[in-house]
Formats: structure tokens, sequence, C-alpha cells
């Protein structure tokens, strides 16, 4: 089933997000689905034109050196570190 709401933009651009539609994504200020940035308590989210619709969705979290979303081992600050790259961090110690 589709609900719509209406929101108005202001001068600038901004429209603030319903919570039933933060809620249905796992957006909410304390529902912490990815480990959103400690600090400021944000999550990303991927924003994107199809047809004439505007498309919202979660950014899935990835390793910051390889991209992979699998097997993510740390996070640490705005980032994720996969297991296969952490083991090769730990590698440089030795």
């Amino acid at each position: 089933m589709r609900k719509e709401i209406s929101r108005e933009m202001d001068i600038t651009g901004r429209i603030v997000i319903p919570k039933e539609i933060r809620t249905a994504l796992r957006l909410g200020k304390n529902e912490n689905p990815d480990k959103p940035n400690m600090e400021t308590g944000t999550v990303k989210v991927d924003m994107y034109v199809e047809d004439d619709k505007l498309i919202i969705k979660r950014k899935n979290p990835s390793c910051v050196f390889c991209g992979t979303e699998d097997d993510l081992a740390v996070s640490y600050r705005n980032g994720h570190i996969c297991k296969y790259c952490l083991n090769e961090i730990k590698k440089l110690e030795k």
C-alpha cells in the first residue's frame, strides 16, 4: 500500500522527511542500523532521480579501503573496515 505525504520545501531546498518514512528506512535518531557517526548521530543516505521521482535510500556501509559491503569488522569514525583489510593492516605492524 502506498501512502503519500506532502511537505513544503523551503527557499533553500530543504524538506523534512516524515517520521513514518525515517522509521521505515531505519533512519531514526536513536536507531543505529549501521553504527552511524557517533559524534553527530548521522546516517548517510544515497539520493538520485529516476524518471520523475527523487529516490532516497539508506546507504549501505562499505570498507573505506576496498569498497566491499561484506564482512565489515570495525567501525571507526565515519567509516568501516572489512575483515580482509583489517588483517592486512595487522600484517603491517609486524
